[in-house]
């Protein structure tokens, strides 16, 4: 398995049972053109450092190159396209041909995932606001990569739904993993909840994160002044505070069932 970008070393044996034996030819193929090289090297009566190379510059597009001495042809600047099977000819002057095969496998990271509220809309950075009690549904999206991403959400430091499903395979494929937290608490106000896509330790995971956000009643709420006792004819100062709030509560008085005004 190789990183996409990076260098491949595909290897074929150039040893001969034959004492003295050399190879005269090596051809490289790909086994979805079985017929057309994509490299070779002449060695008909030359040594390696004069050999002749020639390369499929359709395939290859000048990527590639022979190390005659390790007997691995270097692929570099890695693409999704060359994943594939690939078979090595080597011919001799007295030991009969020999076939190596060699199946060559590109990492490609996906793409950054998407998360989208329970009615389909993508969320931004603010994920919310939800009510007290009620039950948060988030799904993340993760197209590409390959192999197929491993697609996790996690709360802070800790991973807290794994079960993704695979709905389309392949490279460009989709993965998606539906989280669900019931019912919500105070607790969860700001929780930074991350969904990860993973496909390989070559590459690094990409990763989305929304921060929770929550609509919370009073906790308490108290009357100061109302503990002194109150004269008539006479002015007196109550005031009424609301904790625990978010966003700020608006606060009414009432006087029996009747609403209370600056004016009144």
């Amino acid at each position: 398995l190789f990183r996409s970008g990076g260098s491949a070393s595909l290897p074929c044996s150039l040893s001969s049972t034959h004492p003295g034996d050399r190879p005269r030819l090596v051809l490289w193929f790909r086994e979805e053109e079985p017929a057309r090289p994509i490299y070779t090297v002449d060695l008909r009566d030359r040594s390696f450092s004069e050999a002749r190379h020639w390369s499929d510059d359709s395939t290859m597009e000048g990527r590639a190159f022979f190390q005659g001495a390790t007997g691995r042809l270097i692929l570099e600047r890695l693409r999704a396209k060359d994943r594939g099977v690939y078979r090595c000819r080597v011919d001799f002057k007295v030991q009969p041909t020999t076939i190596s095969r060699i199946e060559l496998t590109v990492n490609t990271p996906p793409e950054k995932p998407v998360i989208t509220s329970s009615r389909g809309a993508e969320v931004g950075r603010r994920l919310g606001p939800y009510r007290l009690g009620q039950t948060l549904l988030v799904r993340c999206s993760v197209l590409g990569g390959q192999p197929s991403p491993a697609v996790t959400w996690w709360r802070e430091n800790q991973v807290v739904d794994s079960s993704f499903q695979v709905e389309d395979v392949g490279a460009g494929g989709r993965v998606t993993n539906l989280l669900t937290l019931v019912p919500l608490a105070r607790e969860d106000l700001g929780s930074i909840l991350t969904c990860q896509a993973s496909n390989s330790n070559l590459s690094l995971p990409v990763s989305t994160s929304v921060t929770l956000d929550l609509i919370l009643p009073p906790t308490e709420v108290v009357i100061l002044g109302a503990e002194e006792p109150l004269s008539a004819g006479k002015p007196h100062s109550l005031e009424c505070r609301a904790r625990g709030a978010r966003p700020p509560p608006r606060l009414t008085w009432y006087l029996g069932q009747t609403e209370v005004t600056a004016s009144q």
